[in-house]
């Protein structure tokens, strides 16, 4: 099976997080920082819905914007519902549906979700797909049978699956402070795509990428993206800050990419850019000198395997 056939995928959630003054801040971060090229990794940023204008004025083009709801509706009298189109025709690219807050707090139930995802594909938005066990169905044992249940309600809904990244959210993680264990999210991402290979034509299947979301941090980022598995992290409350232009980047190192020495250090730089960043100008000649002998040993490193990799093409 490919890899990585089409860019690694990193989304902010900014949740209902922040007033207009921070999510100012917040994009002013963003807009300083540096993010892995749109060949290598595709970044998404999705605010609170009445932030969404403002965001899609002031953010980066590099960075794509996405809402995190829209309606079942495609029109009609839905007081208070923001339809698919309506998000299109404001410059949003992408949409956020059946969240484990929307799911257990809401009462959004599959078959909504599913609707959801018909309406936002229907219009031509590209979907972010939330699935997850609930706290009650993990400790039952019920994971894999709730998240393939859930995929099920969604797979007549899909027109075109290429536009979708399928999110696994558990609820136990959402907010907790603690990622699940690496191999536990593996497994189930093992699980969606055998589904997929079921269920989807083959020409989609790897096409169809398949990211982890709650409590994701700059301390397991690494760890969360070493396996083959992951297209991707969902990131959440570290997204409130500079910490998550530290994961976009880490995620992409770390992510089995393979890549130009040009842009390993570009990405090297990025990661710079990103701790100084978040230290807000504490030990910041420290850090700096810390990470500029990292980024030496690393440009070292790689143009010993540039060097290995010239002569060994050359003898053949």
């Amino acid at each position: 099976m490919a890899k990585h056939v089409r860019p690694f995928f990193v989304a902010a959630d900014l949740k209902c997080e922040g007033s207009l003054s921070s999510t100012n801040e917040l994009i002013r971060e963003y807009n300083r920082g540096n993010v892995p090229t749109e060949d290598a990794a595709e970044v998404v940023v999705l605010p609170a819905m009445c932030h969404l204008s403002f965001v899609l004025s002031k953010l980066r083009r590099d960075f794509a914007v996405g809402a995190q709801d829209c309606s079942r509706f495609a029109e009609g009298a839905h007081s208070g519902e923001v339809t698919a189109t309506a998000l299109r025709e404001m410059g949003v690219k992408w949409v956020m549906v059946g969240q484990p807050e929307r799911r257990h707090e809401l009462g959004e139930d599959d078959k909504t979700v599913a609707e959801k995802t018909n309406a936002a594909t229907t219009a031509g938005l590209h979907v972010i797909a939330c699935v997850g066990e609930s706290i009650a169905e993990r400790e039952a044992g019920e994971t894999t049978e709730a998240v393939l249940r859930q995929l099920d309600a969604i797979v007549n809904n899909v027109w075109r699956w290429e536009n979708v990244v399928v999110a696994y959210t558990p609820e136990v993680a959402s907010g907790a402070k603690k990622a699940i264990a690496t191999e536990e999210v593996q497994r189930i991402h093992g699980a969606i795509r055998r589904w997929m290979s079921e269920k989807l034509h083959s020409n989609i299947v790897d096409r169809v990428r398949i990211i982890y979301g709650g409590s994701v941090t700059s301390t397991n980022c690494q760890d969360l993206t070493k396996h083959g598995s992951m297209n991707g992290l969902l990131v959440g409350r570290a997204s409130l800050n500079s910490e998550f232009l530290y994961i976009a980047n880490c995620a992409m190192i770390h992510s089995g990419e393979q890549e130009s020495e040009v842009q390993a250090l570009r990405t090297e730089v990025a990661l710079l850019h990103a701790e100084i960043a978040k230290t807000k100008g504490i030990n910041e000649q420290g850090l700096l000198l810390k990470v500029i002998l990292t980024l030496k040993k690393e440009l070292t490193e790689l143009r010993a395997m540039a060097e290995f990799t010239t002569s060994a093409d050359s003898s053949e």
